[in-house]
């Protein structure tokens, strides 16, 4: 089949599906259908005075993409997306991820995949496959799910990976009043690997299981202060297989929730935050958190543990909110029970103040400092660093010359010290950001923005300096709904030697009709290599590209 041919065939067949699906959907009572569709067809070339240059896509291509989503009573929602290709023809986003989280009143019923979140310690990153249920009826809250947490994956040596077990996992929520008022909830979850899932070997991973409980709670003493927070206590298996712990001393656990093994530990953590709001015009809120080491919940793959934390926040409004000033600063330490080599210490600090000086101009300034340091004994070993940022931002918008400004620049200084006298020569580093931004506006549709950004990044053994210069010319045409731009733009990037690019791009969209536009690009791109002898072939691209797009 040619490319022409199956090009007239995705088009074809997307053109029906779409009549077909806006006549059969479209104002159906208690069914509503909505979506974006794009059509597109893509001429491309290029050329390069090196052999190793590979164009980067086919002379000519088309593609169609269809995303839409179907909502049954306002209880079921059903997406999907259909791409079509002359690179190959698929279905997208296929039956094993779909899920659905229909609606009926106080009750909301999980099945398939889905996401949700229970507390900060106890379940909220685990895109679960399987089924749940969440029922709010008053100020009650009774929540349940069960399914597969994880799915096994073999080991894969040429990425580095060892492997993966299915792993299931539980997980139930029982409380009462609404998370702004008084309320207290007690989650708990229960995860266990399954051994059989996976073939291994002395390299792999090992089985784990894991039971967490945890009760959060907010307390609003007044309209002054509030307190919320959450204590909890995990108990993990390293290895099922391990030798059960048996003696009088020993917890008694159902064995379908937990067993106590040789690799099992037990561990605690607990959340508190305060905020204080003597006012609408000032508040400060007190945060700070403790997770002991052994502390781990399967329902939370990304928790940090080994972590004794506590910051201050406050923020100011004055001359009726026209300046904010808002501020942070915290002690991060872990080490908490001495079970590694050394303790670190992070410090961070942050301000900001955002100025609305005038009507027409105004200034935003942010400073921010991490420090880190350990205590480890061997020099080559020890870390101390620090990194600071401080970028100062004023905007001005005016009138002048018959048409209306808008001025923005930017400056922004980082800053890495490294205090380790063996690795600071190879990780110190300062950058420099600068940008410039002007957009010039006439009546009635015609804009010129200017831009200009450049960014300098000194170190011990390499320097890089790069600049973007760019002028955009927009306007409309024909009761508006034609618009035109043209941009071109150069920038170089220096190092060693110095690469080159020059960009153009001429744009126009026409709106059709209320939800549908034909828009049409052509762009062009020349990139000369410093070191092109060195395997980086210079080169020069021209693409161009007609798009329909419909909302519906």
């Amino acid at each position: 089949m040619t490319t022409c041919a199956l090009i007239t065939k995705i088009f074809i067949a997307l053109t029906v599906l779409l009549l077909c699906s806006s006549i059969a959907f479209t104002q159906e009572s208690g069914i509503t259908f909505h979506g974006v569709a794009y059509l597109s067809v893509d001429g491309y070339t290029s050329s390069s005075q090196d052999s190793s240059w590979k164009p980067r896509m086919p002379p000519l291509s088309a593609r169609g993409i269809f995303k839409a989503n179907i909502s049954l009573y306002d209880k079921v929602e059903i997406p999907f997306e259909i791409y079509a290709a002359t690179s190959g023809l698929g279905f997208q986003q296929p039956f094993n991820q779909f899920g659905m989280s229909p609606r009926f009143g106080w009750l909301t019923v999980h099945a398939g995949y889905f996401s949700t979140k229970y507390s900060e310690l106890s379940f909220g990153d685990v895109r679960m496959l399987g089924g749940g249920f969440e029922a709010n009826p008053g100020k009650f809250r009774i929540a349940g799910l069960y399914g597969i947490a994880r799915q096994a994956r073999a080991k894969d040596t040429t990425v580095g990976f060892l492997g993966e077990f299915k792993r299931t996992l539980a997980a139930i929520k029982l409380g009462y009043g609404d998370e702004n008022e008084y309320f207290v909830h007690f989650n708990a979850i229960q995860a266990v690997d399954d051994a059989s899932s996976l073939s291994v070997d002395s390299t792999s991973p090992l089985p784990t299981q894991n039971l967490a409980a945890t009760l959060n709670f907010g307390l609003p003493f007044s309209g002054i202060v509030s307190m919320n927070g959450e204590v909890g206590v995990s108990a993990f298996s390293n290895d099922i297989h391990s030798p059960e712990l048996t003696g009088d001393n020993i917890p008694k656990v159902p064995s379908f929730l937990f067993t106590p093994r040789y690799s099992s530990q037990i561990d605690g953590a607990a959340k508190l935050s305060i905020l204080i709001s003597p006012s609408s015009f000032w508040n400060v809120r007190l945060n700070s958190q403790w997770i002991g080491p052994g502390y781990i919940s399967l329902g939370y793959v990304q928790l940090q543990n080994d972590i004794l934390e506590g910051t201050i926040a406050p923020s100011v409004r004055l001359f009726e909110s026209k300046l904010l000033l808002r501020g942070s600063f915290g002690i991060r330490y872990n080490n908490l029970r001495n079970t590694r080599l050394s303790s670190t210490r992070r410090v961070i600090g942050s301000f900001l103040t955002s100025a609305q000086i005038l009507d027409n101009l105004g200034l935003d300034i942010q400073y921010s400092n991490y420090g880190l340091r350990s205590t480890h004994l061997n020099d080559t070993m020890r870390v101390q660093n620090i990194f600071q940022m401080l970028s100062v931002s004023p905007r001005w918008n005016f009138t002048g010359w018959g048409a209306n400004h808008a001025l923005s620049a930017s400056f922004a200084y980082q800053s890495m010290d490294d205090k380790n006298i063996f690795t600071s020569v190879s990780t110190n580093s300062n950058t420099s950001l600068w940008s410039l931004v002007h957009t010039l506006s006439l009546e009635p549709m015609l804009s010129f923005t200017s831009s200009v950004f450049y960014t300098a990044i000194y170190t011990t053994f390499l320097n890089t300096k790069a600049l973007n210069l760019s002028e955009t010319v927009s306007n409309s045409y024909l009761e508006n709904k034609l618009t035109v731009s043209l941009t071109g733009g150069y920038s170089f990037v220096q190092t060693i030697g110095q690469d080159n690019q020059v960009i153009g791009r001429l744009s126009a969209a026409y709106q059709l009709t209320a939800s549908s536009q034909l828009i049409f690009t052509v762009n062009s791109n020349n990139y000369d290599y410093a070191q092109a002898v060195s395997g980086n072939p210079s080169f020069r691209e021209y693409q161009a590209s007609l798009q329909y797009q419909l909302t519906f």
